[in-house]
């Protein structure tokens, strides 16, 4: 369990900071128009697998619409692409929850993870953490879904 911990912190880590920083088909490249990647109903997956996808997304300067679902690891979007180069509409909504971890040595049920996700939520931009907070934080199993009318407040709105 520490090895996989080093490993995902170091994904984390090499990533740019929260302020600069496909297995679900409902994410979509469209790059015959240069319009990026819109996420319309992403229930997330593994951490490790979505902060190299968003990373590489940060590197190669695409826009993210997020226009519905982006639960679980799929919010780490919102730290490591750029602000300015995320919009959302009116059906976005993030999901939040408690990072768990499976793996041949944890058994085949997922084991709750304080460590990551402290990590997970130290990528998070500080007004995506204050929400958090404000709505009971992440160290529980539910989901805190985050509305768009709040994700509008801190990203832009797609025209």
């Amino acid at each position: 369990m520490k090895k996989t911990l080093l490993i995902l912190a170091s994904i984390l880590a090499l990533a740019a900071p929260a302020h600069a920083r496909k297995h679900h088909a409902a994410v979509h490249h469209n790059t015959q128009r240069n319009i990026g990647v819109r996420i319309t109903h992403d229930i997330g997956g593994s951490v490790a697998n979505y902060a190299q996808r968003f990373n590489s997304i940060r590197l190669s300067g695409q826009n993210v619409i997020i226009d519905g679902l982006c639960a679980s690891a799929c919010t780490l979007v919102t730290g490591m692409v750029p602000p300015d180069k995320i919009c959302v509409t009116g059906r976005a909504r993030l999901a939040f929850h408690r990072v768990k971890m499976t793996g041949t040595c944890l058994g085949d049920d997922p084991v709750a993870s304080e460590q990551m996700t402290g990590m997970v939520y130290d990528r998070y931009p500080s007004q995506i953490q204050s929400w958090i907070d404000a709505h009971g934080g992440m160290m529980r199993d539910n989901f805190v879904y985050m509305p768009s009318r709040d994700l509008k407040r801190i990203f832009r709105s797609c025209g």
